[in-house]
């Protein structure tokens, strides 16, 4: 069975995909294999939003103005983390060189290690 909606849709209780009874207490409830993305745009992203920031979890092929084909975090107008097509990973970078690379406007960069 296939839903068209030509504009808003709306559902008063839970919306299940691929299960004929969806979670108590949630709202969508998926089983199975999710696309995310047209495969044509330069960015693709889902949002996540609370009372005090916005959160931002996608990909992206130019929207910080790189041609890196990542994927990153992005909070409060900076990018978090960055995860490029070849496995370099940038915290508050978003182009990182190394397979780690750390930064902080402010310097005062520091690595916790704990054990045991």
């Amino acid at each position: 069975m296939a839903l068209n909606f030509l504009n808003n849709g709306y559902f008063a209780g839970s919306v299940g995909i691929g299960t004929e009874s969806p979670q108590s207490g949630v709202k969508l409830d998926i089983r199975g294999n999710v696309r995310i993305g047209d495969g044509s745009s330069a960015e693709q992203d889902i949002h996540f939003n609370n009372s005090t920031t916005e959160w931002q979890v996608g990909t992206n092929n130019a929207g910080n103005g790189t041609d890196n084909n990542q994927f990153y975090f992005y909070e409060g107008g900076n990018y978090r983390l960055t995860v490029q097509k070849g496995g370099n990973v940038g915290i508050g970078n978003t182009s990182p060189g190394a397979k780690l690379s750390l930064y902080d406007a402010t310097e005062d960069v520091s690595i916790n290690v704990n054990t045991g």
